[in-house]
């Protein structure tokens, strides 16, 4: 998660002539979170330090670099699932994979129904939890099961997350 609060982003963005701070709520004294502004606190106050297309923030050391990284999907994996904040902060991993499993029928069925209930159950869980509700997004691409290597049968087993 690229969030203000981060060492290395909150250096980036002040040494860029931003400002990271959170706010204090006048009436409830509940503190939203780390947000990212101009010196004269006139704008952008985004709780993120990664975006794409923001000009504005870009010039204050908001960036729209993404952090890469490579990892080995072995033949064991099923699905790969993107979301926002929006669905990570009230979804942990598994929760969030489980959903996706049981609504597409073991990964057979549509990838954009059982995204949408992802989505659904984060949404319910924000209203639930919060006065507010973030941005909420999921993509769900289905991996096709393994090539079985020659002389080999096809073994397809369903999909069961590993458990950390």
């Amino acid at each position: 998660d690229h969030a203000p609060a981060l060492r290395e982003e909150k250096e980036r963005i002040e040494a860029c002539g931003g400002t990271v701070t959170r706010e204090t709520d006048a009436l409830t004294g509940d503190q939203g979170p780390f947000r990212v502004w101009r010196k004269d606190r006139q704008g952008p106050g985004l709780a993120m330090s990664r975006s794409i297309g923001d000009l504005n923030a870009h010039r204050i050391g908001v960036s729209h670099a993404p952090d890469v990284k490579e990892f080995k999907v072995d033949a064991s994996a099923r699905m790969i699932l993107l979301a926002s904040d929006g669905v990570w902060d009230m979804l942990d991993n598994e929760e969030a994979v489980d959903i996706a499993a049981r609504a597409s029928g073991d990964c057979r069925g549509d990838p954009a129904f059982a995204s949408a209930q992802v989505c659904e159950t984060a949404l319910r869980s924000w209203e639930f939890k919060e006065f507010r509700v973030d941005d909420i997004t999921a993509v769900l691409v289905f991996l096709p099961p393994p090539v079985p290597s020659q002389g080999q049968t096809s073994t397809y087993t369903p999909f069961s997350p590993q458990r950390s």
